[in-house]
């Protein structure tokens, strides 16, 4: 509690549940867009596809919420995969 701005219990609780209801949210429609996902790409880009699919929601914009999913879809299947690791041989002497 010392790291939140208040000091009142249901207030940091509900901040709590707000954050890990986000990031199930977003893990959940990551997963569903892309098969292989770096949840690490996807979360540090979420102000570009996550804010707006909220926000439309908040809106009650249901046809822009049905744009903004298209746009979050592309955006993740081009920004958010997993990167090919390189191989690296490691000899012991």
């Amino acid at each position: 509690m010392k790291k939140f701005n208040t000091q009142k219990k249901p207030i940091v609780e509900g901040l709590i549940w707000a954050s890990l209801l986000t990031l199930i949210l977003k893990r959940a429609i990551a997963t569903k867009v892309v098969d292989q996902i770096s949840f690490f790409k996807a979360t540090t880009n979420a102000e570009l596809w996550f804010i707006p699919l909220i926000q439309a929601i908040a809106d009650g914009a249901y046809l822009e919420l049905k744009e903004q999913l298209e746009w979050a879809y592309i955006y993740l299947k081009k920004n958010a995969t997993l990167s090919k690791q390189k191989n690296i041989k490691v000899t012991v002497a």
